[in-house]
């Protein structure tokens, strides 16, 4: 059995499912976009090398994301087409990483989530901010970890953001600021199975709760209602791996912000890497009997 992990840096994530896959009897490579170089010759299979190295993996599993996002979605698309499965794969990520997908995707199945409009010009932004208010939230189509995240409260300010996005051919999401406590909830979901759930509490920017922007935790007990909801938004995004991001609006009701299909799986929960171990394995296993 052999897997290559496929990602956009090293991270713990990566260093510790590595050396569990490992230690568990998984021959497993881990690499960045920019370590491998492909080879196809005279109709032969694509030959894969990490630096000079031949490397034949059964299987990829992939996390590439922000600066490895587009060679990494080409390469898993290329790996698939030249028949190597990947789990998590690139159209699991493109989508997943994309807040307008996500927004189509939770709005379209009925999920509470916030009003969103995406423009592209000035004239749709007047007309259709009425939809959302201000405040409002602004965040990039392609994102991760906070990052570029804010909240805007007047007219000029929001007209200055989009003016500079719309000169990069860029579209300006919004979103509706929700009344929400100073937290958040992150539910991790490995294998379409809810594993972990966790508040996250406000950083020192006073409105992100990411960890990676200094958002601090605690365990928060996963009800049946939240555990349901995390595992059907995981299906709906056909992601394997996951974390479901919620606001609290009472005790059993939550809203969706979105899902993340490259979410950290190591801390604050370890436990969580044996679960994306055991569904390599699981993975492994059923193509070692095709």
């Amino acid at each position: 059995m052999s897997v290559l992990i496929l990602y956009r840096e090293r991270t713990e994530d990566v260093v510790k499912l590595l050396n569990r896959l490992t230690a568990s009897g998984v021959l497993a490579w881990a690499a960045s976009p920019n370590d491998l170089s492909l080879r196809m010759k005279g109709g032969q299979t694509l030959e894969l090398y990490l630096g000079a190295k031949l490397i034949v993996p059964r299987l990829v599993f992939g996390w590439v994301s922000l600066q490895a996002r587009e060679l990494g979605l080409s390469l898993l698309q290329a790996f698939e087409r030249s028949g190597i499965p990947v789990l998590n794969n690139a159209s699991v990520l493109s989508e997943g990483q994309n807040k307008l997908i996500n927004s189509v995707v939770l709005h379209h199945h009925g999920y509470s989530h916030a009003d969103t409009i995406v423009v592209t010009n000035e004239l749709a932004l007047g007309r259709l901010l009425c939809d959302v208010g201000l405040p409002c939230v602004v965040k990039p189509l392609i994102g991760a970890k906070g990052m570029d995240v804010r909240r805007i409260d007047n007219l000029p300010e929001l007209f200055e953001y989009a003016r500079t996005q719309f000169a990069q051919n860029k579209a300006v999401y919004l979103q509706r600021e929700l009344i929400k406590p100073d937290r958040d909830i992150r539910v991790r979901v490995i294998d379409y199975q809810a594993k972990f759930a966790f508040y996250r509490y406000l950083s020192l920017d006073g409105f992100t709760t990411n960890l990676s922007t200094g958002g601090t935790w605690q365990p928060c007990n996963m009800t049946d209602e939240l555990k349901s909801m995390a595992e059907q938004c995981a299906r709906l995004m056909h992601s394997p791996v996951c974390g479901v991001d919620l606001i609290e609006l009472d005790e059993n009701h939550f809203s969706v912000i979105e899902v993340n299909t490259t979410p950290a799986f190591s801390w604050p929960n370890d436990d969580n890497v044996d679960d994306v171990c055991r569904l390599i394995k699981r993975c492994l296993n059923l193509l070692s009997l095709t």
